[in-house]
């Protein structure tokens, strides 16, 4: 049953219905004509007995009298007075019996050959009629045949009952009766059911033929071709839910095409958004090697101030021996001093390139802002993905309660609601599925954007220490430079010479901390730069996977044709 098509299934519900009211009809009309047949034979009965019981008085005067050799009428002798009740039964058309009390005495009845006297009337007739004087009439067994039958009783002058007066239809007249009005009356009900079956095959064709043309169109829609029209004038139901296929295709093809925008706009950006991650994870690694090298050359500096201070201790314990070494301290003074210029250029270079970095990182952080806000976008036009979803689903709902209130007419019209609320189901499954990737993006892009924040304070913060760097580099410019004019001067005096030892050993020592200092600084440089290194690489995977999301959106909205 389940594999007839919904056109069978009604013409077969229609036509089993319209069979079982016409036999239906049939059996309550045979029942009434039954009914009104034996009550007809019944009233005919009354009838004929009191037409038939006045003939007899019309034609024998006197009253009825019961005497040793029969019963009479008064002088005409009743017993096996044939002519009589053949008779009446020519006039009547049916049986006609007189009883002597219980015995009949004259009939027309013919059994074997013979008329039926002698024989008695039923116990049932005699109590009603000869006992309690009443007239009886119904259906009875006369001879061995059913009749509608009819007896009055026959009384003397005094009131006695003395015998009884009957007349009888036979049944076989009420049953012929009855066979030719049901022929006549299942002929004409075969008619209408003909006509009947045609006009709804006739009916359930059209629409078989509507439901063909949406089935057709819902299955192309399935399949995401939504380029089928459907063209309907009628406003039945199955005009309602063409209209309602129509207006859905609209609309989907409406948002398909937001989204197909909204995919390639998504993508495009991603597509920036990876460029500048990977330039900015160039320029990070630059400056990282950059701040790397200035670490070396600070190791190397605070590696020599110590030798310098060693050579100053040595200094002090042999004073006598500083006037011939008084050259060559000169000469390693300018080349402290040369150093010293050199790391004041190279702490220069790391502020300038931690700027650079400050900048890149600045506007890494307005890109991703720009990434975080156009994912909010998808978020929007995501959510009015749920929304159409969810509208179609309810219209799905209710057209499935509006089939199961239509029961069996409806339940084709329920298939088609529940394929429409599977596809409103697998939409709003993908927009989920969309907008929980959107929201880790939108996550990894806050982190990221405080990932950004904290390295440019890191930044800053590797500013203004280098600052400070170049600065204390000034003073140890300065200090080399007073050193050498000190070793000038050193030849003229041995206190000059011992008071100049002590001066620069305890600036060397100084000199030592800040170089100390100074190699921390780049090293913390190093560290943040490697971090700002790690965000970029994080920024650009992020990137990348967003682009994959853009790519794998458009890949779906191309599944469907619109």
């Amino acid at each position: 049953m389940n594999k007839l098509k919904l056109g069978t299934k009604i013409n077969l519900l229609v036509l089993s219905v319209i069979i079982l009211l016409a036999a239906i009809i049939t059996v309550i009309a045979n029942v009434q004509i039954t009914k009104g047949m034996k009550k007809a034979a019944i009233e005919k009965v009354k009838s004929d007995l009191a037409l038939a019981y006045q003939y007899i008085d019309e034609k024998y005067e006197g009253d009825w009298v019961l005497k040793d050799d029969g019963l009479y009428k008064g002088d005409e002798r009743i017993n096996e007075d044939y002519e009589l009740v053949d008779e009446i039964g020519r006039l009547t058309g049916g049986t006609v019996t007189i009883f002597q009390e219980n015995t009949r005495v004259a009939t027309n009845i013919i059994r074997n050959g013979k008329r039926a006297v002698g024989t008695t009337v039923s116990d049932e007739v005699e109590n009603v009629v000869l006992k309690e004087g009443k007239t009886y009439f119904g259906e009875a067994e006369v001879v061995g045949v059913k009749y509608q039958t009819g007896y009055m009783p026959i009384k003397n002058a005094s009131g006695e009952n003395i015998g009884i007066f009957y007349i009888g239809a036979p049944q076989k007249f009420v049953d012929s009766t009855i066979s030719s009005f049901l022929k006549t009356f299942i002929i004409s009900m075969l008619i209408v059911l003909t006509i009947s079956a045609l006009i709804i095959l006739w009916f359930t064709r059209k629409i078989r033929i509507r439901l063909s043309s949406v089935s057709s169109a819902l299955k192309q829609a399935g399949e995401g071709n939504f380029t089928v029209d459907i063209e309907d004038d009628a406003h039945d139901e199955i005009g309602q839910i063409i209209d309602s296929y129509n207006k859905m295709k609209e609309n989907l093809a409406n948002l398909l095409k937001h989204v197909t925008t909204a995919a390639e706009q998504v993508a495009a950006s991603s597509e920036e958004l990876t460029a500048s991650a990977d330039q900015t994870t160039m320029a990070t690694e630059q400056v990282a090697s950059g701040i790397q090298q200035v670490a070396n050359g600070a190791e190397i500096q605070t590696s020599k101030v110590e030798s310098n201070a060693a050579a100053l201790e040595q200094m002090a314990q042999g004073v006598t021996n500083i006037a011939d070494r008084s050259t060559a301290i000169t000469g390693l003074s300018k080349q402290m001093t040369i150093q010293a210029e050199d790391g004041g250029e190279s702490v220069k270079k790391t502020v300038e390139q931690m700027n650079a970095i400050q900048q890149s990182m600045f506007k890494s952080e307005e890109m991703i802002n720009v990434l975080h806000e156009r994912s909010k976008e998808i978020g929007a036009i995501l959510d009015v993905i749920r929304e159409i979803a969810d509208q179609t689903n309810l219209l799905a709902l209710n057209a499935a309660i509006e089939a199961a209130r239509a029961g069996e007419h409806g339940k084709g019209f329920a298939v088609v609601a529940d394929e429409v609320r599977k596809l409103a189901e697998q939409s709003r499954e993908s927009a989920k599925r969309i907008a929980e990737l959107i929201f880790g993006i939108q996550e990894d892009t806050e982190n990221t954007v405080q990932m950004m924040e904290q390295a440019t304070q890191n930044v800053k913060m590797g500013i203004e220490i280098s600052q400070e760097t170049t600065q204390k580099f000034s003073l140890i410019l300065q200090g080399m430079k007073d050193i050498s004019s000190q070793l000038e001067d050193i030849s003229a005096t041995a206190q000059q010479i011992s008071a100049g030892i002590q001066e620069l050993s305890s600036t060397a020592n100084e000199l030592a901390s800040v170089a100390k200092e100074n190699a921390a600084t780049s090293e913390e440089i190093a560290a943040s730069t490697e971090e700002q290194l790690a965000s970029m690489e994080e920024i650009t995977a992020a990137a990348k996977s967003l682009e994959n999301m853009a790519e794998e959106l458009q890949d779906l909205v191309r599944q469907f044709k619109i």
